[in-house]
Formats: structure tokens, sequence, C-alpha cells
């Protein structure tokens, strides 16, 4: 269900019920110790609760114990957290006194690259045991766990709820912090009975699993330490009207990559020697081989005109910046392979030649650290340019590429399904600007960003089943 939302953006496109839009999320990055934290006033209930959240793990996420959220204490003795873990499965954990009052630890994993709708519906006064705490994912109950603990009857919660108590985003209470890696979108708390309550909602078609809007939302009573952070001025600011917002510990920024409106980023589920950050868009490579790193959305064959950029942080001998076939067997492998080696790689590598099929030529300007590499790529027609530092190379310029003059293109006659890559060795560095947002020069007009509501636009669909331009692939490594 993760790719649903691509799929329902196909489908407005072509004349199907609009999803809501979700303009921003919250990006959290470890390395800078970065979350989100509120102090707890009296609980309107300390026996129900409801807590949902959109996220998109990144990097380690899907392999590491990181906390999506905890309300706490300052000790672990009184908490309410969920967590991922190292499996890839989720874990939510009730302790009070010390003792564990509620574990539900999924069996099912969640590592796809993708955006996961999470439910949390806490009442202990359910008298049916297992309706006392409910964990919902994209619209489904839950039902298999590895671990199943359920509140007793009219069991309080470890914190949530509690004067002083402390309710963070992204962040564990005690070393080494576990921080959430990757993005969150979409908050809401109901400090009160969570019944009839839901932030997700299918369609009109039935078929796809869509954020409620934010007018619903915000009709919801949210209670004493309810709230619903929607990103939209900043990562902190409560939208409820309740004005519970939280303290914006290091500065967590928002982003364009939300739930409705997926971006590309760098795909951590096909790595080498490699290690992601920022929020998958900044890579270093640890040395040994060539490495092709892979975008993880696909320029579709004859749709669409994109742009990106590639800031080259720290030069490695015989970098490159490319599209290429998703195919490429020796993608993320570190084993020497570069995109660039057969006939459906096209780059520009670092001493300014052009290569395809394993062959260069003279082509433009050397690059080196801090360079800025674009990439402007018109599926429609097969044709490729490349500009260092905002300069188009071999003298082209950004009207002729508008244009679709293919004089001065580094390439012509493309065709396939191509996605961006970075083709880096020893220790190089380099970040990613997918993102309109992160652009540092502007693109040629008409050469948009690779994200889930360009495809869909530039998607003319002639076919009744969204199936056929958008389809769900199970990863099984």
């Amino acid at each position: 269900q993760n790719n649903l939302l691509m799929a329902a953006a196909a489908n407005a496109s072509g004349g199907g019920a609009a999803p809501t839009i979700v303009e921003n999320s919250a990006l959290f990055v470890p390395a800078n110790g970065e979350s989100l934290t509120r102090t707890e006033v009296a609980g309107t209930s300390t026996t129900k609760q409801f807590i949902s959240f959109w996220f998109y793990w990144t990097d380690s996420g899907y392999d590491a114990l990181q906390f999506l959220f905890e309300c706490d204490d300052g000790s672990s003795s009184n908490r309410d957290y969920i967590t991922t873990q190292t499996t890839g499965k989720l874990n939510f954990i009730s302790i009070t006194g010390g003792s564990q009052k509620a574990n539900l630890a999924t069996t099912q994993v969640f590592r796809d690259i993708g955006w996961y709708h999470i439910e949390l519906i806490l009442d202990t006064t359910k008298a049916v045991a297992t309706n006392r705490q409910i964990l919902i994912v994209n619209g489904e109950r839950v039902t298999a766990f590895g671990t199943e603990t359920k509140f007793s009857l009219n069991d309080t919660f470890g914190a949530l709820g509690s004067v002083g108590d402390t309710f963070r985003w992204g962040a564990y209470l005690g070393s080494p912090y576990y921080y959430f890696d990757g993005y969150i979108a979409e908050i809401v708390r109901i400090d009160g009975d969570p019944a009839g309550i839901s932030t997700g909602e299918y369609d009109t078609t039935g078929l796809y699993w869509t954020p409620k809007s934010s007018t619903a939302i915000k009709a919801l009573t949210f209670g004493n330490n309810g709230f619903y952070l929607d990103n939209t001025t900043n990562a902190q600011t409560d939208a409820s009207g309740e004005g519970h917002n939280f303290t914006n510990n290091n500065t967590v920024v928002t982003t364009t990559n939300t739930p409705t409106n997926i971006e590309a980023l760098n795909n951590s589920l096909v790595r080498g020697n490699v290690t992601f950050s920022n929020g998958n868009r900044t890579m270093v490579f640890a040395g040994g081989s060539y490495d092709t790193q892979p975008s993880t959305l696909v320029m579709p064959e004859g749709i669409g005109k994109w742009y990106c950029e590639y800031t080259n942080t720290t030069l490695a001998s015989s970098s490159a910046y490319a599209i290429g076939d998703p195919a490429y067997p020796k993608m993320g492998t570190n084993d020497g392979g570069t995109i660039n080696d057969n006939a459906n790689g096209y780059s520009y590598n670092e001493g300014g030649t052009k290569v395809t099929n394993g062959s260069g030529s003279s082509y433009g300007s050397s690059w080196t650290s801090g360079d800025i590499i674009g990439i402007a790529y018109d599926a429609v027609n097969g044709s490729l340019w490349f500009s260092k530092n905002g300069t188009w190379q071999a003298s082209a310029t950004s009207a002729e590429i508008t244009a679709g003059t293919t004089t001065n293109a580094a390439f012509t006659g493309i065709t396939g399904d191509k996605i961006f890559a970075a083709v880096v060795g020893s220790t190089g560095a380099c970040t990613s600007n997918f993102a309109a947002d992160d652009w540092n020069y502007t693109a040629p007009t008409n050469f948009v960003a690779l994200n889930t509501t360009n495809i869909a636009a530039a998607t003319t669909r002639t076919a009744s089943d969204t199936n056929k331009y958008f389809q769900t692939t199970t990863y099984e490594g």
C-alpha cells in the first residue's frame, strides 16, 4: 500500500477523485540531534488516546532502533512510545512503574521506500482486551504480532496525560537517543475518546488510502494535550487551534516530500559502501571501487521533461552524474561497475567528458569539489543536457533546451525508462537536489522536478486501469 498515493495521483490526473494535498513534511536528521518536544499538562484522559502520523524512513531506518515518538517522565520507568526495530518492524510499548502494561511488536516489516500511515488507538476501558490497543497501518488493522501484551482493564498510561512529562517526536529520552532518521507528516493527537476517529480515508474509488483534509482534522476535539502538526509554516506549530506548540530542538526543517507528493531521493535500498544522511539526499562513499547510486523514482519512457542537480561536495577520481537504466545490474554493488558502461547509460564525467556504453568523448568543462552539476532530460524527445554551476555545457543555452533544439545536446535518441544516478568512487561525497526547493539554478522552462505529482501531470492516461502506470513492487531483500 505504500505506493497507493502515487496511483491516486495518477487517478486524479485521469479524471478520478483528487486526494487531499499535503504540502510539507518534517525532516528529522539524527546527526543534528533533532527532535520536537512539549510538556504535558493534566490530561483530558489517562485511559484514552488517539495518535496518528505519516512517516517515511531513510538510510538505516528500516534496520535500526529509532523512536518515532515517546512520552516519558524523564526516566525509563514511565513512558509510552512507538519505535522502529532493527528488523524493520514496529513496536508500541507502554510502561508504568517500570512494568510493561502493553506491548505490540509487529511481525510485519516496514522497509519499503515510501510513506506509511500509522494510527494508534488506545482505550483501556474497553471490555475486550484486544481492543484496548489497536495499531492501524495504511487503513488496515494489524493483527499479527510477535509480542502482544494487552492493557488490563482501566489501566492508566505510563506518561501520556501526566503533568510535567515530556512528549517527544523523533527522539528517546536517554543516550544514545535513537533519533529518528526520516520524514514525518500530518501528526495528530487526540487527548480523549478515540471512538470513530481516523485521519485517513479511501478516495471515492475505494482503492487509494489518502490523508483526510486539514478541515476535517481541525474539526476534531483535541483535548488538553492534543495537537495537529501540519508543517504548513514550520515543524513545531500546532494547527489545531489549541495553541499546543512544540519546541524545535536543533532545527527540524520542513520539506516538500510528502504522502501526496513523493519526491525523488537517493535509493538506500540499493547501496554499496555508502552512508546516507540528510533525508537520503547526501551520500558519502567509504572507499573501494566505483559505485552507482540511483534515484528512487523512474522517469518513464516518453513522458515528461526533468531537471535535477548534484552538488559534488568532495571530488573522487572518475566520478560522474548520469541518467541510466533502472535495471542496470551493478547498481549499488561497489564492484567497479558504472551505469555508463552500457548503451542505456549516459553521463557527464569529472574530467569534462561525456560517456555512454563505456566510451568517452570530449564534451565540456571539468569539475571538482563544490561544483554543482545540473541534468536536463527531455524524455519526450530523448535528449539530454548537462550544466556546471548553472552554465550549460557545449555552448547549449536554456532557450534552446526549452525549444527542443538538440544541436548542442550531450546525447539524443535516448529511449527506455531512466533514473538519475551518481557514480562516485573512493571517498567522494555528493548531495542530490531533486526537489525544486533545493535547486541552486533555474531549470529550463517546462523542465520540472522528479516527483509523483509531476509524473502524474505529465501522464496522459488512456486506460482506466491505473496499474498500467503505477504498480507496487514487493521488496524481498
